[in-house]
Parts: C-alpha cells; structure tokens; sequence
C-alpha cells in the first residue's frame, strides 16, 4: 500500500506496478468524500510488444501503425499520446487529434 499526496493532479508511485496485475486507488481533496477506481497492468507480452515497435517505429508511417498497436492492446493513454504526437506533426490530418482525444 502507498499512502502520499500532491498539489498537482497526478503521482509518482516509488515503485513499478507489475504487469498484469490489479490495482485500486482511492483518493480525496481536502475535507471531501473520498473517490476511486480500480485498473490493471499490460500483460507482460503486451507490453514487451509494445516496446518493440515503438523501438522500431521510426518514420510516420511507423509511429501511426504504433499508435494502432498501442490502442488494440489496450494502452489507451499511451495511444492518445502517440496520436497527438502525430496530430502535432501532421495538422494537415484533423482525424488525428480526433484520435487524441
């Protein structure tokens, strides 16, 4: 169990969570009702093929196919990053940021 704080709207944890494993947070701002939710890690081989094609996505094609990847495995957060990064360099493609979001 971590316990901790922050002024912002996200935490480092000082640990890595493992792969495939559940988790719940639970968390409340000053004196209000506390709130949570719970989530699970990639799977290690989800992740370990994740790392490789982002290790090989190199042109735009490369990083748009990543994207893809990223979303059927289900790193969604990852997913939305990599297609706003594409949205950035490619305003010319408005279906991109859609991605994003």
């Amino acid at each position: 169990m971590f316990r901790g704080s922050t002024k912002g709207t996200s935490i480092r944890l000082p640990v890595r969570l493992a792969a495939g494993q559940g988790y719940g947070w639970t968390c409340a701002a000053g004196t209000g009702e506390p709130a949570g939710a719970r989530f699970e890690t990639l799977p290690a081989e989800a992740i370990a093929t994740a790392e490789k094609a982002r290790a090989a996505a190199r042109s735009f094609p490369d990083r748009v196919l990543l994207a893809m990847l990223l979303q059927e495995i289900g790193a969604a957060q990852d997913a939305r990053e990599a297609w706003a990064q594409l949205a950035e360099e490619r305003p010319d493609i408005p279906e991109l940021a859609g991605l994003a979001r």
